[in-house]
């Protein structure tokens, strides 16, 4: 337990110690930013947005236009940009099963459980009342994970639950927000894409408004509005026209 511990606080303190170090420095006036090297030698000012991913910055500028620069201050247009994670981490399974009244969702940690002792728990029930179907985030009854998972990904929990019912859909967090169709597929990153009234969105991120909505490249996706114009929306669901 002391080593997983260990290892936990290495994912959480590493990615701090690097930008720490980083040689870019980035700073906000009002609604821009700017990033400039430690030294002020090198500078590009009125930016939209700058966030780090792992070795890159991901930065939108003043004309919508993304890029990417790292601590050297060499710019990309595009990057394969990923964090260095221990795998030593607990495993968990996650099943829903079912009685005349309720769909159980049961979870098993697999990992370090060796020999599977500590059987799978029942850790919440969903009344048949309330959906005619109980899905996890991959669409499935069924759902395996790492903790890594929401160290990677904040935005949407593992065990999030969705309900169906009367050919509707809707997450068990936020039971009175309606959908007519869920985008599940492998790609959940950072979260899932939701449809209403023909409008699309994604979940914990932005309400279903837009009238089209690309996928996220790590903290951005390209969306276009009702009046069809397009921008870009952050993983916070700022929208940048």
């Amino acid at each position: 337990m002391k080593t997983l511990h260990f290892l936990f606080l290495l994912l959480i303190i590493g990615p701090i110690f690097g930008q720490s170090e980083s040689r870019i420095v980035v700073k906000k006036t009002g609604k821009t930013y700017c990033i400039q090297d430690e030294k002020g030698k090198r500078k590009i000012s009125n930016l939209k947005f700058v966030k780090r991913i792992a070795q890159y910055y991901q930065v939108l500028d003043k004309n919508n236009k993304i890029f990417y620069i790292n601590d050297a201050f060499e710019r990309k247009d595009s990057v394969e940009d990923f964090h260095r994670i221990c795998g030593t981490v607990p495993h968990y399974k996650l099943r829903i099963k079912e009685n005349d009244s309720f769909f159980l969702i049961c979870s098993d940690e697999t990992f370090y459980d060796y020999g599977n002792l500590v059987k799978e728990e029942i850790v919440t029930k969903i009344s048949k009342t309330l959906a005619d179907k109980v899905l996890f985030i991959n669409g499935l009854d069924s759902f395996d994970y790492t903790s890594n998972f929401t160290y990677l990904n904040p935005i949407i929990d593992p065990t999030t639950l969705i309900l169906f019912k009367n050919n509707k859909y809707s997450f068990n967090s936020k039971p009175k927000e309606i959908y007519d169709s869920i985008a599940f597929n492998a790609h959940y990153f950072p979260s899932l894409k939701t449809v209403k009234n023909g409008y699309y969105g994604y979940f914990n991120i932005c309400q279903a408004n837009y009238k089209w909505i690309g996928p996220f490249k790590y903290h951005l996706a390209r969306v276009q509005l009702k009046n069809g114009k397009y921008g870009y929306i952050d993983d916070s669901g700022k929208l940048y026209l």
